[in-house]
């Protein structure tokens, strides 16, 4: 952990409605892209299905230090992107938060575009949920504070401030969720890999 950054974070992007997920057609899906190598941001190695655990993780394609999930938690649908290691030395928080957006987004737009999905599964990008888990150290107010603007810019910086609102929560002073909720926000987007720094969503293309 670099200073006192948090141990890992995730960002999940719900679905527009919720509908009833065909896991051996996910699955699949998955192994495909594992093949074919399709998110090149990531080293894609695995899939593990979930689906038997109540509100659980849902089916996860596992990657070399991330993952991505079609989270249940909570009753809600959504895709989830996991960043498990610690920063790289020289990235600030800000640009690892930046590239898991982007990671996500790209994520949800492949599968939005998959032809089995048969257009079923279409996502929202009016909520994003962030997560910060910081392991067995304790977050202090500062930290909280310094994690919620960190991601508020970055998240502005993106969808060219359509923050509407964020909903803080802190579990167990290990557990930091900020709940963004977007006004305005464009619909669901792919950000090429050369996006340079200041692009924003509404420049690319729509999917």
């Amino acid at each position: 952990m670099k200073g006192s950054d948090p141990l890992r974070f995730s960002v999940k992007l719900f679905l527009r409605e919720p509908i009833a997920l065909d896991a051996e057609v996910i699955v699949k899906i998955f192994h495909r892209w594992i093949q074919g190598n399709l998110l090149e941001s990531d080293l894609l190695l695995d899939v593990a299905d979930y689906t038997h655990v109540h509100e659980g993780p849902g089916i996860m394609l596992i990657c070399d230090g991330t993952y991505y999930s079609l989270d249940e938690g909570d009753g809600r649908i959504g895709l989830v992107y996991s960043v498990k290691r610690d920063r790289p030395e020289g990235i600030e928080l800000g640009l690892q938060i930046r590239n898991a957006l982007l990671a996500v987004l790209h994520a949800a737009c492949q599968l939005e575009s998959e032809p089995e999905l048969l257009g079923r599964l279409r996502f929202s990008c009016d909520e994003l949920l962030f997560k910060f888990i910081n392991g067995p150290v304790r977050l202090t107010e500062e930290q909280t504070f310094q994690l919620q603007t960190t991601t508020k810019r970055t998240v502005d910086s993106l969808f060219s401030g359509a923050t509407k609102g964020v909903r803080r929560l802190l579990h167990n002073s290990r557990l930091l969720t900020l709940d963004f909720r977007l006004e305005g926000a464009p619909p669901l987007t792919v950000i090429d890999s050369d996006v340079v720094e200041n692009s924003t969503i509404q420049e690319k293309v729509s999917c």
